[in-house]
């Protein structure tokens, strides 16, 4: 039991290791390549300083090929361009009961 509960905790940090690589990738980037890549954002929070935090809820595919869901969060300075990039993973399931993740957290597919 204890073999499958490291191998679980690993996988996952693979498949978040993998994901923060992708949207690491985006710091340096401009705003309008991010707009263009994936649309208009969920929501849009402007900060005081001027930057921006766009935030898109996504369905995507992790690197052991298991479907995630969760928000992407870009920030956006002043100028610009990209600085920083966060992204939470949800459950898909509430512990102990029915409801759906999926049904109550609309998402944009990409396909």
């Amino acid at each position: 039991m204890k073999h499958i509960l490291v191998l679980l905790t690993l996988a996952l940090a693979i498949g978040c290791a993998s994901m923060q690589s992708v949207m690491d990738s985006w710091i340096g980037q401009p705003e309008a390549k991010l707009l263009e890549r994936y649309g208009a954002p969920d929501l849009q929070t402007t900060l005081p300083n001027g930057s921006r935090i766009y935030t898109w809820k996504r369905l995507w595919e992790d690197s052991r090929g298991m479907s995630q869901i969760g928000r992407q969060n870009f920030t956006v300075n002043s100028n610009g361009v990209i600085t920083a990039t966060t992204y939470q993973n949800l459950p898909k399931a509430i512990p102990g009961g029915t409801a759906d993740h999926y049904s109550a957290f609309p998402v944009k597919r990409r396909g």
